[in-house]
């Protein structure tokens, strides 16, 4: 299989696949082109509601007013550049002919790399790609891709037999396949899930608590080994826990609003400072919060391990504080084998 491309690599490609190759097989039909072609230069040129024009090699050079490239060593006037000095393009100017046309220009540089520069093309292709990578094609280079054999994709076959079934035999068909799937997925994965589970802390708040269920979810992603969704449902549960605090304890309508429009992190000190949570309790919701920040909004790369050592810290950290604002042993303790209230002292 096929490793990922960069970005600039398959934008280059499709380039080449719309424009450059149909253009050398019209010419090669066409007895024009009768060799192996060596593409040092082209230059597309496109405008809506005209016939597009590909410009090969030494073609262009009758459109192209001004050059100014990038070179590895010094060039004197009317001196003749090489394609190996080449390690990039810094503008180009075309002739007044072609004024209001968005275009493409690539050339040959150093170690075969080609270097790109294009205007307006969004108009064209209907997106931002070639302004988003315009540096990046200009002064990196690309290289010329092999063709492709293979390229690695997720393709849910199942689903696609199912929507392709003709007759509801078919489609039961396709739904017992997709069920033996599932059941073979949960067979590979069965000992250890039971192991996550049994790892986690034993659940003991009120059956009626609006949060058991988010609870139990958050408890099954990590069960089931998607730790990107447990560590995001239980910070967002968290969230949700604080601002239902504030209703509890009978917070003017205006601050409820405060909270609801705050960020998750933003609401621990004034959670304090109304008492609605501990000093304590702030630091289990400030060592979740730095959990979520640190998947959400990644500085670097996370390791499946990693993902998975903070699932299990960040759901062991929920049902900390969940038992100490909504848990049944907040309130009540064991008493002769009953569950009686608590003494307030």
């Amino acid at each position: 299989m096929m490793p990922i491309k960069p970005a600039e690599q398959i934008l280059f490609d499709r380039v080449k696949v719309t424009w450059v190759e149909p253009e050398v097989q019209r010419r090669v039909q066409q007895g024009l082109v009768t060799q192996p072609m060596i593409l040092t230069h082209c230059l597309i040129l496109c405008k809506k509601g005209k016939t597009d024009k590909v410009l090969l090699n030494q073609e262009v050079w009758g459109d192209v007013v001004q050059l100014q490239a990038i070179f590895v060593n010094a060039v004197t006037p009317e001196e003749p550049v090489m394609h190996s000095n080449i390690t990039g393009i810094t503008k180009i100017i075309l002739s007044d002919k072609w004024r209001g046309y968005s275009f493409i220009f690539f050339i040959l540089g150093k170690d075969g790399r080609y270097y790109l520069i294009s205007k307006s093309m969004a108009v064209i292709v209907g997106n931002r790609e070639f302004e988003m990578l315009y540096d990046l094609m200009r002064t990196e280079g690309i290289e010329a891709s092999q063709p492709e054999h293979e390229v690695q994709v997720y393709f849910d076959f199942v689903q696609n037999m199912y929507n392709a079934s003709s007759t509801p035999a078919l489609k039961r068909r396709a739904v017992k396949d997709l069920a033996e799937a599932r059941l073979s997925y949960l067979r590979r994965q069965l000992t250890q899930s039971v192991k996550r589970h049994l790892r986690l802390p034993i659940v003991f708040i009120h059956p009626e608590n609006e949060f058991m269920p988010l609870l139990l979810e958050v408890r099954a992603t990590y069960i089931d080994g998607y730790f990107f969704s447990c560590i995001a449902s239980a910070a967002t549960t968290a969230d949700r826990i604080c601002n239902a605090l504030t209703q509890r304890y009978g917070l003017s309508r205006k601050d409820q609003r405060w909270y609801l429009e705050q960020t998750f992190g933003q609401k621990f000190d004034k959670l304090v400072s109304n008492k609605i949570i501990t000093k304590q309790q702030k630091t289990t919701l400030v060592k979740m919060n730095d959990i979520r920040n640190r998947h959400i909004h990644p500085r670097k790369t996370i390791s499946e391990l990693s993902m998975k050592r903070d699932a299990f810290v960040m759901t062991k950290l929920l049902h900390e504080f969940m038992n100490e604002t909504y848990g049944v042993q907040k309130d009540h303790t064991f008493h002769e084998g009953r569950l009686v209230p608590r003494r307030l002292i």
